[in-house]
C-alpha cells in the first residue's frame, strides 16, 4: 500500500473487529508509529490496517500523543517533514 499519510494525521486502525483512533507520530518502512493514547509512546502500525479519517478536521483538541503535537518545535518539525515529503513525491 502506498504511504499517502502525513505526520500528525488522524487515522482509524482496524484491529480485527475493533477500531481505534490514532494519530501518526512518524513513519517506518512498512507502516507508521501511531499514538493511540495520551502518552507519547507510539505503536508501529502496518499501512494496510490504517485508514484515513476524512472528517478529522472536526477534531479541535485531543490528548492523543501527549505533548507530541503541542510542543512548538515539534509542530514546526512536523510541518517541515510533511513539506519535505511532498517535495520528494513531485
Amino acid at each position: 500500500m502506498e504511504n499517502n499519510f502525513k505526520i500528525g494525521e488522524y487515522i482509524i486502525y482496524v484491529n480485527g473487529d475493533r477500531f481505534e483512533i490514532g494519530r501518526i507520530k512518524s513513519f517506518s518502512k512498512n507502516g507508521a508509529f501511531v499514538c493511540y493514547h495520551e502518552g507519547e509512546t507510539a505503536a508501529n502500525t502496518p499501512y494496510d490496517l490504517m485508514h484515513k479519517l476524512i472528517n478529522a478536521f472536526t477534531i479541535k483538541e485531543t490528548t492523543l500523543g501527549g505533548d507530541t503535537f503541542t510542543n512548538f518545535w515539534i509542530v514546526r518539525w512536523i510541518k517541515w517533514t510533511n513539506q519535505k515529503k511532498l517535495m520528494n513525491t513531485n
